[in-house]
This record gives C-alpha cells, sequence and structure tokens, in this order.
C-alpha cells in the first residue's frame, strides 16, 4: 500500500480524534488571522476617517478627545466655540477649507452632524437617491444609515448626546431628503443636516425645557440676552455656537504655522489628527498584541495537542507498524509515514 493509502486508513480507523485536533488547529490559526485582519481594517478605517482633515479646532480639553468626537463621531465634544471664530480661520491664507460644525445629538446611534456644504465637499460625497438639504430640518444619511431600513422621505427623531436614553427632539423631526452614497469614511455613519436646523432645534428646547425650579438658570439667561442687546448683537446670535472647525490646508506652512497661532487663542485648541491617529494605534497596539499572543498559544496549544494524539496513535498502532517492518518497510519509511500523517493533518 502507498503512503497515502496508508494515511487514509489510518485516519479513517480513529476519526474523530483527528477531527478534533485538526477543528482546534483551525480555530487558533483563524484567530490569528482575525485578530491580523482587524487591526488593519482598523488602522485602514481610522486613517480614511482622518485623510480629509488637517487640523481641527474646538473648545479646550483633551486633545483625543476632540479627535474622536469631531473625526470619528465616537465621543461626547470638549466644549464649544463661537461661530465667528470659523469666519476667521477661514479667511487664513494658509487655509484652503474651513467647515464648521455642531455636535450633540444622535438618532438610532448614529450621530447628527450640523454643518454647511463644504463637509460633503471635504469627503467628495456624492447622493446615491433624493436632494441635498435646502430647508431647516432637512437631513441626508450615510449608507450605514440607510442600511438599518432609513430611506429618502422618512423622518428621524433627535436624541441628546450619543446614548439612547438621552431626551428626545419629538416636537421637530429631522426629514430625510437624500442618501449618500457609500464613501467608506465616517460619512458612511452620520446623519447630516444645516447648521441652521440644530441651532433652531437645540434653541426652541432651551426655551421649551426651562422649568419653574430653574429660575435662576433663566434669569441668568435673559442677562446675556439683554447684554447682547446692548452691544448690538442680534438675540439669535447668542446662541450660535459650533463645536469645532474642521481645516484642510493650502500648503504645507500651514502645518508649521497654525497650531501655534490657534494656541496662542484664549479659548481655542488645535488637534492634528495624525498625531491623534498615532496615539490611538499606541493606546491599541497592546491590546491587540494580547489577543495575538493569546491566539498563538492556542496554536501551540493545537501543536502539542496534535503531537500527543499522534503518540497516542503510536502506542495504539504497534502492532500494526510491527507488521510493516515485517512486511520489509525500513524505520526511515515509517518515520516518514507518521510525519506526512502530522503535516497533512496540520495543512488541513
Amino acid at each position: 500500500m502507498t503512503t497515502p493509502g496508508l494515511i487514509w486508513a489510518a485516519i479513517r480507523h480513529r476519526p474523530l480524534p483527528h477531527l478534533l485536533h485538526l477543528a482546534l488547529m483551525a480555530f487558533a490559526t483563524g484567530l490569528i488571522v482575525l485578530m491580523m485582519l482587524v487591526s488593519h481594517q482598523l488602522q485602514q478605517r481610522a486613517a480614511r476617517d482622518a485623510a480629509a482633515v488637517d487640523m481641527v479646532i474646538g473648545a479646550p480639553g483633551s486633545p483625543l478627545q476632540l479627535a474622536l468626537s469631531a473625526i470619528y463621531h465616537v465621543d461626547n465634544p470638549t466644549g464649544n466655540i463661537a461661530h465667528d471664530t470659523a469666519a476667521r480661520w477661514a479667511a487664513h491664507r494658509l487655509v484652503a477649507m474651513a467647515v464648521p460644525i455642531a455636535l450633540g445629538d444622535s438618532a438610532m446611534g448614529f450621530r447628527i452632524v450640523g454643518t454647511t456644504a463644504d463637509f460633503f465637499a471635504l469627503y467628495d460625497a456624492q447622493l446615491a437617491d433624493g436632494q441635498w438639504p435646502e430647508r431647516a430640518m432637512d437631513a441626508v444619511i450615510g449608507a450605514d444609515v440607510a442600511a438599518t431600513g432609513q430611506a429618502t422621505g422618512s423622518r428621524l427623531m433627535g436624541t441628546h448626546g450619543l446614548a439612547d436614553s438621552g431626551d428626545v427632539h419629538d416636537q421637530q423631526p429631522y426629514r430625510v431628503v437624500g442618501q449618500l452614497a457609500a464613501t467608506g469614511t465616517v460619512l458612511d455613519r452620520l446623519i447630516i443636516t444645516s447648521l441652521e436646523s440644530v441651532w433652531q432645534l437645540h434653541g426652541e428646547h432651551a426655551h421649551d425645557a426651562a422649568p419653574a425650579d430653574e429660575a435662576d438658570h433663566h434669569d441668568e439667561h435673559e442677562h446675556e440676552h439683554d447684554e447682547a442687546h446692548e452691544a448690538g448683537i442680534a438675540v439669535a446670535q447668542v446662541d450660535r455656537d459650533i463645536t469645532a472647525i474642521l481645516l484642510r490646508y493650502r500648503s504645507p506652512l500651514g502645518a508649521a504655522t497654525l497650531p501655534r497661532e490657534v494656541a496662542q487663542v484664549p479659548g481655542l485648541m488645535a488637534v492634528t489628527p495624525a498625531q491623534e491617529l498615532l496615539r490611538l494605534r499606541v493606546l491599541a497596539k497592546s491590546a491587540i498584541a494580547a489577543a495575538q499572543a493569546f491566539a498563538a498559544a492556542l496554536v501551540v496549544l493545537a501543536a502539542l495537542s496534535m503531537l500527543a494524539a499522534l503518540n497516542s496513535a503510536l502506542e495504539s498502532r504497534q502492532y500494526d507498524l510491527a507488521v510493516m517492518r515485517a512486511l520489509g518497510a525500513t524505520r526511515w519509511r515509517v518515520v516518514r509515514l507518521l510525519w506526512a500523517e502530522a503535516l497533512l493533518l496540520a495543512l488541513a
């Protein structure tokens, strides 16, 4: 009988142990491959999301938190800044594009972003259905949001914060007027509306939500409005803050000078996405390395288990091997037969 025939006969004689060790080795190997793929995909996705933005300007706080909230939309903002700030930095000679965003609400776990039309140009967004927002409370949804069953013409209720347990703005729902084509970026997971929609919704919500036990807060708010009138500022403009500004440089010189210029302005903080992406990789590296080490340990355990199984099989096949030796099989042929069996199982 040939060597493949002998191997097949041995496996067929004891199929269950071979299948169990085969499954263990396949699981361990698959886990290693999965960890490598997940790590690679996460790094690629994070790089794609941050590639469109050269710098973020926001309220002082944690730089990583500002990057996570303004670029990846997975954290709460560090605070608000004045809307007039966006116009100032948009007019800077080293800035090619300055896109203001207003955050705070979500729907079905997807963040609602109030912004301008430049936000779509920032990510080269294209419409898959419907039209761009034109009126207050109009919104367009990303591909991942549309995959949940939302379609053009439906309505969305905004919820304060990222959690589903926040206050629901059910008095003014968003009208979905369009769907964006898939971009492979964070845009797929967003609900985009105008800045005016966010200001209108939160302005009316703030007035409607003022209870009697918050009289002090109401008096303070009225005092701010009185000061605004005295300064000649429209009352509606007082509450028109934004969360952050997404900047794209006009030239590489902006990377060397703009962060320092922003740092000199009180109440502002500049964040470079590339630096925060590197910090994210450092934070995630230890967790990914631990998972890969666990998978490698499983592979070693599977190999040792297979070795023990082959050794046990060798003891149970002493009579068969003795017959093979009596029929003229050399010692090295028997060894090659056992190693071929182990190699075949490992490859499988």
